[in-house]
């Protein structure tokens, strides 16, 4: 992995590890998520660096994550975690299904269900996995009903107290490690910072109140299911040389719907989105290509024919000519 990394182990029964990852690419960056399975793409070239911090807690993962240009997240929680995000700081929008997160927006993850995480420029943030256990255990064991369902993502407003107590204590936890490393060695105070989290995150997530439906019109289709059926097609055969209509024509809409639909939950048009996600296919093609395997080849496979349009395209966004990748990404030749 692209970076540089600095850690420090925790072993206990409470304690993980504490680890640090500055100075990273994004698909590396994707790889050290938490509790999470997902990609980016990314929307324009960085402009600042990519880094994140995370301690393990037993079951609770808490991430202090950078992202250093505007991209979108496209994943899902893993099977065995529910998630907890927002923004801490932003020099843009940023927009999770559909949905505007200001200072005090919050989003509930469920397991294994996507989210779209749109945010058109730098953005801090944090993001946290909360085992399945400790959900059950607000769901079934305890006298005041836990209010998010368990099977739907929640995205609303929260008290504003709650959510900034919540991400001062997630600041400090590595502000504090960063002069005083030794601070988390003893299992007590392990267990009372494990503790102050679950109590932070239980009632910072009680409190969120869903924010009203962005959605214009009445569509004859839920606007997640004209996603989802777009995006559905575009997984199966990013391959091919999809255009939009294929995509208004796998979700059963008109193109306006669709554009509508893309708009309200991506903050793209489904032009601009599909650009993206081709771009990013490809790069992912050049990095993993043959030996004998041309930029030409690859980009063909992918419905591109102005080689030097897409070149300036590719540079803009990944900061380099896809030649200079696919040649990175060749085993050297033996002597």
């Amino acid at each position: 992995m692209e970076g540089r990394i600095d850690s420090t182990g925790m072993c206990s029964a409470i304690g993980g590890a504490m680890v640090r990852l500055l100075g990273l690419a994004f698909d590396a960056f994707e790889e050290a998520m938490r509790g999470v399975s997902g990609r980016y793409v990314p929307l324009k070239r960085n402009t600042d660096e990519w880094g994140m911090q995370y301690i393990v807690l037993a079951d609770i993962e808490v991430m202090l994550g950078h992202n250093g240009g505007g991209s979108i997240y496209e994943g899902a929680c893993q099977p065995e975690n529910f998630g907890l995000f927002f923004p801490l700081s932003r020099t843009g929008d940023v927009i999770l299904n559909g949905q505007p997160m200001g200072q005090r927006t919050i989003a509930w993850l469920v397991p294994d269900r996507h989210f779209h995480c749109y945010n058109s420029d730098v953005l801090r943030w944090v993001g946290i996995s909360v085992g399945c256990g400790t959900v059950r255990h607000w769901l079934n064991d305890l006298a005041e009903d836990f209010r998010p369902g368990p099977g739907e993502h929640l995205v609303g407003q929260s008290m504003p107290s709650l959510v900034a107590g919540l991400g001062d204590l997630v600041c400090r936890i590595f502000r504090v490690s960063d002069v005083a490393p030794e601070a988390l060695e003893d299992m007590s105070a392990r267990r009372t910072l494990y503790e102050q989290l679950v109590s932070g995150i239980y009632d910072a997530v009680q409190a969120v109140e869903p924010l009203p439906s962005t959605a214009h019109g009445r569509p004859r289709l839920a606007r997640k299911e004209i996603i989802r059926r777009a995006l559905d097609l575009l997984d199966m055969e990013m391959s091919e040389t999809l255009l939009v209509t294929d995509l208004s024509q796998a979700a059963g809409v008109s193109s306006r719907t669709l554009q509508t639909a893309f708009l309200e939950h991506f903050g793209l048009t489904p032009h601009r989105f599909l650009m993206l996600r081709r771009l990013r296919a490809i790069h992912e093609a050049l990095q993993s290509a043959g030996q004998t395997e041309t930029v030409a080849q690859i980009c063909g496979r992918f419905g591109v024919w102005d080689f030097g349009r897409f070149s300036r395209s590719y540079k803009h966004i990944y900061g380099e000519l896809p030649s200079k990748v696919l040649s990175r990404g060749r085993p050297a030749v033996p002597a």
